[in-house]
């Protein structure tokens, strides 16, 4: 069997964590999130995911997470079945191999380094289209748009943590200016998980139940204020002139 080496930036690379996440409850008798085609890529990947062996509470965590952000895509698209799906941050997230209903338009996105890795695995097609850039560039926001879509769903999950705070402002600046009305889902971290994570609170209860991935990958830039740990949140937004100040949450 040939396998795919792996060659990718200190961020990029934490997409392998979710990734194994999904392939090993795939082997669950009864798996949080049923996920075969992440099975089959981890197989294929030369990568040394013994590492993560013992990181529990993160491969549940990334199941969870997953499986919600489904069911807000899926409760979207049950309303809007021709909706473009945008998913920011892609890495090797499998997501249309679960959701799609043969009539949305799908993006994956993600830096070009990602994306020739994802290209490994996934096949493009008139529906399902890679694109290759930083989530904060602006090159991409018109081949999306081409679609002429009267509806945009934007999935960003497990990367705002990745961001500085000037940047997550830059990219909600860049949905608000070109894609008004359309929604957001995504997940976010507070400062306080942020300091366990990072292993500024290293005698912290959570901290020693946390996997040590972290450590030997990147490190979290910013905490959402907002939950005690980790934020969730589907959000429709809108430009000032039409609602000053305000983003209303999708139900």
């Amino acid at each position: 069997m040939t396998y795919t080496n792996i060659d990718l930036g200190a961020v990029q690379e934490t997409l392998l964590i979710p990734l194994w996440a999904r392939a090993v409850e795939f082997g669950q008798p009864d798996p949080i999130l049923s996920d075969p085609k992440s099975a089959e890529i981890l197989t294929a990947i030369d990568y040394d995911f013994d590492k993560f062996a013992d990181a529990k509470l993160s491969q549940i965590g990334c199941c969870l997470r997953g499986r919600l952000l489904d069911s807000w895509t899926s409760s979207y698209l049950a309303q809007s079945p021709h909706s473009t799906i945008v998913e920011l941050g892609a890495g090797l997230n499998t997501r249309f191999e679960r959701l799609d209903n043969g009539k949305l338009c799908w993006f994956d996105l993600d830096l070009p380094d990602v994306m020739q890795l994802r290209q490994q695995f996934f096949n493009q097609s008139d529906r399902r289209q890679f694109i290759s850039a930083s989530v904060l560039a602006t090159e991409w926001i018109d081949r999306v748009k081409a679609t002429n879509s009267s509806s945009y769903f934007f999935i960003a999950e497990g990367v705002l943590m990745y961001l500085l705070e000037d940047q997550i402002k830059h990219l909600f600046n860049l949905l608000l200016t070109h894609f008004p009305g359309s929604y957001l889902a995504f997940d976010s971290m507070s400062p306080r998980m942020v300091k366990i994570k990072s292993g500024t609170m290293q005698s912290s209860h959570y901290r020693r139940n946390l996997p040590g991935e972290f450590a030997i990958l990147s490190k979290f830039q910013i905490g959402t204020i907002a939950t005690k740990f980790i934020k969730f949140a589907a959000l429709q937004i809108y430009p000032s002139s039409y609602r000053p100040n305000t983003i209303a949450a999708f139900r």
